[in-house]
Order: structure tokens, then C-alpha cells, then sequence
């Protein structure tokens, strides 16, 4: 094999290599594209659902005011959970104004307790050395 031969061969490899190289480095490019656009749209989904989660809290708040347990049969349910909560959270504000700093809250069902109980009353969920006050 003549050395303009070898020279030619040498070249057209490194050609090649080059041009492999060039095409690697292009689908990885294109691929980091896609990665970041996905990621981008997963923000845009992210933030649109949290936009929708808030929208039907408030609707659900003015539902609530206009009807309250009187609303529709099947908000019923929903209604009843709400109104739960709010005497939940009346009954552990009456007992933290009564009680002062003797109350506190259990961690596992959130119904007020007096300080000091080491099992809630209610849930029977033993309490930690840190209550929720």
C-alpha cells in the first residue's frame, strides 16, 4: 500500500469519525431539548393545576356561604365535613381561651385536649413530647 493511499484511508476515517461524532453530539443536543422543554411544561401543568385547585377552593368557599348545609343532596357529604371542621375549630379555640396554655391539639385528629394527656381522648393516638398548641 502506497503512503498517498494509507494517507487517503487515514483521512476518510477521520472523516468519519468526526462526522459520527458531529451526528452524536447532535441527538444529544436535541435530546437535551426535549428534556428541557419537558421539564418546561411540566412547570406550565404544575402551575395551571395549583391555579385550578385554588379556583375550586374558592368555589367551594362560596358554595358553602350561599347554601351551607342546605346546598344540593350531593355536596352533603362535603358540606357535613365542613361543618365538622368548623366545630372542630371552635371547640379547640374555646378550650384554648378557657384553658389558656393548659390546651392543646393532638396531633393525629386535631381535637382540642388538656395539656399533659398522653393518649388524645378522642383518637387515642399517643401524643409526642412536642404538642401542636
Amino acid at each position: 500500500m502506497e503512503m498517498k493511499e494509507i494517507q487517503d484511508k487515514l483521512s476518510k476515517l477521520g472523516d468519519d469519525v468526526m462526522s459520527g461524532a458531529e451526528s452524536l453530539a447532535k441527538g444529544a443536543f436535541d435530546g437535551s431539548k426535549r428534556v428541557a422543554e419537558f421539564i418546561r411544561l411540566k412547570g406550565v401543568i404544575s402551575q395551571a393545576e395549583s391555579r385550578l385547585n385554588a379556583a375550586y377552593i374558592e368555589i367551594g368557599k362560596k358554595y358553602d356561604e350561599l347554601y351551607g348545609l342546605n346546598g344540593a343532596p350531593e355536596f352533603a357529604e362535603l358540606l357535613a365535613q365542613v361543618a365538622e371542621s368548623r366545630a372542630q375549630i371552635a371547640r379547640a379555640r374555646e378550650m384554648m381561651t378557657s384553658a389558656g396554655s393548659a390546651a392543646m391539639v393532638c396531633r393525629g385528629c386535631g381535637e382540642p385536649m388538656l395539656e399533659g394527656q398522653r393518649f388524645c381522648p378522642h383518637c387515642g393516638i399517643k401524643q409526642t413530647a412536642d404538642p401542636v398548641e
